[in-house]
């Protein structure tokens, strides 16, 4: 049986793998993507209102790796706790809010040992309480992280560092504990059992970063499609073969397509009166699309031509479009729940 040395032991090669495999490769290809998006868009506002968007796309595709999971959960609460950021929630992200939200924040210590939670906790001092605890809360500035990709990756190296000085703490503060040597061996493995030591990446998160760049951006152009949708409603009337319709600007619709919530077009009419005074109150609604405009659909099509063997747009705006650039985010982000 491993005893707590062993974990100890393993602490440094883990590290390595962090760095090689995951913080490396998905931050230089956050990099590129940035620089990419914010060429294309050429509009600061543009390019504000997703960059944030941007940011959960990358750390969602990185979830797969034992720590990623964990620090993508802190990157969304970061996200909705930073006043500095302009964030909407939009139907882009419901999956990936549902992949993250499997991540209990409250149990970080699961993530460091797979088993006998509860047991262990007890013997720990405050101090790696408080580093274990750490790993689950909102950081601060993220604006910095949005702005500067390479702050970005400084944030996911220092993540990986707070990690395993949490799992160091946890397992000095067990092996210098009062518990049977048989206890120790039995937590040291479920330490070398847990998703951040069992699960750190052996290979990189983008094999190919100029690919994984390409991902990236295809996906954060996925969330324009999916959020080009509006419903507008209107009211109107109908008299003697003559008639007008008002409509209101429209609200944005913040459901996926399939979604029981999406709304439906309708169209109502009451009429009154009778003969040549007949008349007919209307109201209607109906979903509109705006375009995001040639050079950003140009970059699309090349990109999707470059994955899918074809242009992404058919030369029109519909139902249709949205429901299949949400199953393309999909597939490049990867978003199912990871396994921990």
């Amino acid at each position: 049986m491993p005893d707590l040395q062993d974990v100890l032991n393993r602490v440094e090669n883990t590290e390595r793998k962090y760095d090689t495999n995951w913080v490396r490769p998905l931050s230089n290809a956050y990099v590129m993507a940035h620089a990419r998006v914010r060429d294309v868009l050429d509009d600061q506002r543009k390019f504000d209102a997703l960059v944030a968007d941007l940011l959960i796309t990358a750390v969602s595709m990185g979830m797969g790796a034992g720590l990623g999971a964990l620090f993508a959960k802190t990157t969304l609460k970061s996200v909705a706790a930073d006043a500095a950021v302009n964030y909407v929630i939009r139907r882009n992200m419901v999956r990936t809010f549902n992949a993250i939200a499997a991540v209990d924040e409250n149990k970080a210590l699961s993530f460091l040992i797979s088993r006998g939670w509860d047991e262990a906790e007890r013997r720990l001092s405050a101090q790696a309480k408080t580093a274990v605890g750490n790993l689950a809360a909102p950081r601060p500035g993220l604006q910095a992280a949005l702005t500067d990709p390479q702050i970005f990756q400084n944030r996911l190296a220092t993540y990986v560092d707070e990690a395993l000085i949490a799992i160091s703490s946890v397992a000095m503060d067990l092996n210098e504990s009062d518990l049977p040597a048989e206890t120790k061996e039995r937590l040291a493995q479920a330490m070398l059992d847990s998703a951040v030591i069992r699960n750190a990446p052996v290979t990189p998160v983008f094999p190919d970063e100029r690919v994984g760049a390409q991902r990236l951006e295809l996906g954060i152009y996925m969330t324009l499609i999916m959020d080009s949708d509006r419903f507008v409603e209107g009211t109107g009337f109908l008299m003697g073969g003559a008639g007008a319709m008002r409509w209101d600007k429209g609200r944005p619709i913040n459901v996926p397509t399939g979604h029981p919530d999406y709304p439906r077009a309708y169209s109502r009419h009451e009429i009154s009166g009778s003969g040549a005074a007949q008349s007919a109150s209307l109201e209607a609604g109906r979903i509109e699309y705006d375009q995001p405009g040639r050079k950003i659909e140009s970059r699309i099509d090349d990109l999707h031509e470059a994955y899918y063997g074809r242009p992404f747009f058919s030369g029109r705006s519909d139902r249709d479009e949205l429901v299949r650039a949400e199953r393309v985010y999909q597939r490049l982000a990867g978003m199912t729940a990871p396994a921990f």
